[in-house]
């Protein structure tokens, strides 16, 4: 881990949990129940990282992707507006299952 490149996430509380941020080019899994608030924090964590210059990819296995834009517009994130302007992509596995499509690159 000596010298290792650390990436604060913005979220004070967390970065400290994590020993001052995320290892460069590292992955970042939250789990959570299905009935809490988890995705909350993970959708913060990249909304901070990508304002901050880094690209981010979200796998969606749960919803149709009208409702992630909509769960995240919740906490102040248009994942659209983003993923539009070339800084994340969208793997979205429930719509490809349910054969959904959608008009968004």
């Amino acid at each position: 881990m000596f010298g290792e490149k650390i990436i604060p996430t913005g979220i004070p509380e967390f970065d400290s949990l994590l020993g001052g941020g995320l290892l460069d080019d590292s992955t970042l899994l939250i789990v959570y129940g299905t009935h809490s608030f988890g995705w909350a924090l993970g959708v913060e964590v990249f909304k901070r990282l990508i304002s901050s210059g880094g690209f981010g990819i979200a796998t969606n296995y749960s919803f149709p992707a009208l409702l992630l834009e909509r769960y995240s517009n919740t906490v102040g994130y248009d994942v659209f507006k983003d993923g539009l302007e070339g800084k994340l992509a969208i793997i979205d596995v429930f719509g490809s299952l349910n054969e959904l499509t959608s008009s968004s690159p």
